[in-house]
């Protein structure tokens, strides 16, 4: 089974630095100061990227529409390539089918007289919680849960 070149496939310490490529590049077994600077993806590894039928230019995008698809591996054949959460906007561009970095602009988007670029990835820190449209208690889930392992 190919686990090829995404995230899946590499040994990350608890906030997704690769610890292969931290190993790679120093003589220590101690982090540095700078282990941040450590990308989880090579940025330098190009994927293809199929951008989706339903995207035109002039169409409204927001935070988690679907841009497109990549390959991630035999596991995950499909990993989607979204609006990164709070951009928003009407489409101004977009790539062609092709081969991408993770820094490659895939998009445009104009919102307010303001172009945004999206890139095939984006930074989401650490310990800021992802936008969410509702929080369910956690009785629901945890009757949900059991109501899914008895049935």
């Amino acid at each position: 089974m190919d686990l090829g070149p995404g995230i899946i496939d590499q040994i990350m310490d608890g906030i997704q630095r690769p610890l292969k490529v931290f190993a790679e590049n120093n003589n220590s077994i101690f982090m540095p100061a700078n282990a941040n600077e450590y990308p989880f993806l090579d940025i330098h590894k190009v994927w293809l990227f199929k951008p989706s039928n339903k995207i035109k230019i002039g169409s409204p995008l927001t935070g988690g529409d679907i841009l497109g698809t990549c390959f991630e591996n035999d596991v995950f054949q499909e990993h989607h390539i979204m609006v990164p959460p709070k951009t928003q906007g009407k489409v101004v561009s977009i790539v062609e089918e092709g081969n991408y970095t993770c820094k490659d602009k895939i998009i445009e988007l104009e919102y307010n007289g303001e172009i945004q670029k999206v890139f095939m990835s984006h930074r989401w820190p650490v310990r800021k919680p992802r936008p969410i449209v509702e929080k369910m208690a956690s009785k629901i889930l945890m009757k949900w849960t059991i109501t899914f392992f008895f049935i």
